[in-house]
C-alpha cells in the first residue's frame, strides 16, 4: 500500500480521522507498519502491551482460547478499527489474542509514542475513549442476544453487521466482503458449525443467501432484516 493510501485509510478510521493532515503525517514517522499474512498472530493472550494498533487494510479478529484448545472468535474488526488499547492503557496482560483473516497491513503505534499522541491529541484521546464505549455496547448487546435471540435472528443481525462492515455490490445481493468460515461464524456467535450449516442451507434453498468461491453473498438483505427484528420466519 502506497503512502498516500495509507493516508487516506488513517483519515477515514473512527478514532484517527480527529487529526489533520500534518499530524497524520507526523504520525506515520513515529508509527511502524506491519504487513501479515492471513492466519498470523499478531499478539497472543497474556502478552505485554507494546503497542495500540490500528487496521489500514484487511481484517482481524480478537480471539481467545478453551482449555483443549479450540478457538472463541470474541470479535470482527474491519480497516480502520484501533485495537490493544485497554491492555496499552491499564499496563496488564493482553485480555484476548488478535490473529490476521486476511491478508493485512496493520499500523503499529509503540506505547509511549502512543501516549505522548492522546496527551497532545485531547480530541483523539475523546473519539478512542467513545469507541471504546461504542465496543462494550456491543459486547452487552452481543450478549444479551445469546441469552435471549434464537439462532436465526442472531445470524441474521451478525450478517447484516458484516454487510455493513464489508459489503460490496453483486449483481444479485451484497457480497460479504471476508472469508469467515461457518466455523469461526459459529464461534462469534456461540453457536456449534453443524447449527450454522443448517440454517444456512436453509437461507440458501430460500434465496436469502448463496456462496460465491467461499464468500458470502446476501441476495435479500431486507428479508434477513426482518428475521433479525423477528418479524418473519426464520426458516
Amino acid at each position: 500500500m502506497d503512502p498516500a493510501s495509507r493516508r487516506r485509510l488513517i483519515a477515514r478510521s473512527t478514532v484517527l480521522s480527529a487529526l489533520d493532515d500534518g499530524e497524520i503525517e507526523r504520525l506515520l514517522a513515529l508509527a511502524r507498519v506491519r504487513s501479515l499474512g492471513p492466519d498470523e498472530v499478531v499478539f497472543r493472550k497474556g502478552d505485554a502491551p507494546d503497542a495500540l494498533y490500528g487496521v489500514l487494510s484487511g481484517s482481524v479478529r480478537a480471539v481467545t482460547h478453551s482449555s483443549d484448545g479450540k478457538e472463541l472468535v470474541l470479535r470482527l474488526m474491519p480497516a480502520g478499527e484501533i485495537f490493544g488499547e485497554v491492555a496499552l492503557f491499564d499496563g496488564g496482560p493482553r485480555s484476548a489474542g488478535v490473529v490476521t483473516n486476511e491478508r493485512c497491513e496493520l499500523l503499529v503505534i509503540e506505547r509511549h509514542a502512543a501516549f505522548a499522541l492522546l496527551e497532545t491529541h485531547p480530541r483523539m484521546a475523546l473519539k478512542l475513549l467513545q469507541a471504546v464505549s461504542a465496543r462494550l455496547r456491543s459486547l452487552t448487546e452481543s450478549f444479551e442476544d445469546a441469552l435471549f435471540l434464537a439462532l436465526p435472528r442472531r445470524l441474521a443481525k451478525k450478517l447484516l453487521e458484516l454487510v455493513e462492515q464489508r459489503g460490496r455490490p453483486a449483481p444479485d445481493g451484497v457480497r460479504i466482503d471476508l472469508r469467515l468460515s461457518q466455523e469461526a461464524l459459529g464461534s462469534l456467535l456461540g453457536m456449534t458449525r453443524e447449527s450454522i450449516n443448517k440454517q444456512m442451507r436453509a437461507w440458501q434453498h430460500e434465496g436469502l443467501v448463496r456462496s460465491d468461491a467461499g464468500y458470502l453473498v446476501v441476495l435479500a438483505p431486507g428479508r434477513l432484516a426482518a428475521i433479525a427484528r423477528g418479524e418473519a420466519d426464520a426458516a
